[in-house]
């Protein structure tokens, strides 16, 4: 980063990461701290460009193996359940293509 992030900046930064921890998606974030989504959102915009935003939105997609567990009982009948560490959960039914599966899943982890 060429400049130095000004208070407004670290402001946002700050909300920005705490908005990245929470399980709460931007909209509910923004909404309970009366921030307007617009703002939230340049702002991301703003410190990903700058630089000093490292999320994993910014990263490189990473993939994992993921092996079902055949005891466990189904999720729904006809779909598939995806549950992240923050606590949301995707659901998907078993019709629904890899690649759209892994676009759901990049959407959430950046929401």
């Amino acid at each position: 980063m060429s400049k130095p992030l000004t208070a407004r900046g670290r402001q946002m930064l700050a909300a920005i990461e705490a908005q990245s921890r929470s399980s709460q998606t931007v909209r509910e974030f923004c909404r309970d701290q009366t921030i307007p989504l617009a703002t939230f959102t340049w702002w991301k915009y703003r410190l990903r460009k700058m630089s000093a935003l490292t999320s994993a939105a910014s990263e490189p997609p990473r993939f994992i193996k993921i092996t079902p567990d055949a005891s466990a009982p189904p999720a729904a009948p006809g779909c598939y359940e995806f549950c992240f560490g923050d606590g949301r959960v995707l659901r998907m039914p078993l019709t629904l293509a890899a690649a759209d599966v892994a676009v759901l899943v990049r959407e959430i982890r950046s929401a």
